[in-house]
């Protein structure tokens, strides 16, 4: 299933979802629960923020649209068997420890695991928002964002939110953001088709530190060039940038 197809959830299970409202699976909670149906999973809770929690993925009834894995990268291998059991379209995989530091292995095992039965953004990444939906599985709390007509693709996420709330301050809005981590299966290419059609995106921009694949995103930026403008930040285009990435 392509991403251009996923991106209207409406039920939403966070695995490894928290009493603390300091940590991810807590304010990812609290970010959707007002507009989604949204699943906590937690063996050690009955109940978190006023919602029942369930022990396992598999326990919930309703078919899950995304997972939100809110775990370490060791859990996470687990969390991702359960999702592909479950029929779990997109699983958002938010821990490092893959291949950002040399666990290619651990990494290209969670992508065998998914298989094509379920889509996996990540590992590594912050998470996406699309402020128009209400759809906001960012761990970052108190983050300044506007709704708008900008998409902002990011490679790495503390750059991404550096420059989201820069954005903020100059009155800039997003239509979309979304932190791509190590793009084991979803990338730029796949958001690049879905905003090229988005109405309410009338500018795209990218911060990059690698191409996926390097002949077809440009051509794909070339075409959507014709329609609106896109923007990009290549970082690594020297030898010390390039090492510190």
């Amino acid at each position: 299933m392509k991403i251009t197809e996923l991106l209207s959830p409406r039920k939403i299970a966070i695995i490894g979802a928290s009493a603390d409202r300091r940590r991810a699976g807590n304010i990812i909670l609290r970010n959707l629960k007002e507009y989604y149906d949204v699943y906590p999973v937690n063996p050690l809770r009955d109940e978190i923020e006023g919602l029942k929690c369930y022990r396992s993925i598999n326990e919930i009834e309703d078919e899950i649209d995304w997972a939100i894995v809110s775990l370490s990268a060791e859990k996470s291998m687990d969390a991702m068997k359960s999702c592909v059991e479950k029929g779990v379209k997109l699983a958002i995989i938010i821990a490092g420890g893959f291949g950002e530091v040399g666990k290619k292995k651990e990494q290209e095992e969670l992508k065998k695991i998914a298989g094509d039965k379920c889509r996996i953004m990540g590992p590594n990444t912050v998470g996406m928002l699309l402020p128009h939906n209400n759809l906001n599985t960012l761990f970052i709390p108190g983050i300044k964002f506007l709704d708008g007509n900008i998409a902002f693709l990011a490679q790495s996420g503390s750059i991404g939110v550096i420059l989201m709330e820069e954005m903020a301050k100059e009155g800039l809005g997003l239509s979309l953001f979304a932190g791509l981590g190590n793009r084991i299966d979803v990338n730029e290419n796949e958001f690049l088709d879905f905003l090229e059609k988005d109405e309410k995106t009338e500018v795209i921009s990218l911060y990059l530190e690698s191409f996926s694949d390097a002949w077809k995103f440009f051509r794909k930026c070339r075409e959507i060039s014709a329609k609106k403008p896109v923007i990009l930040l290549k970082a690594g285009n020297n030898k010390k940038s390039s090492r510190a990435i």
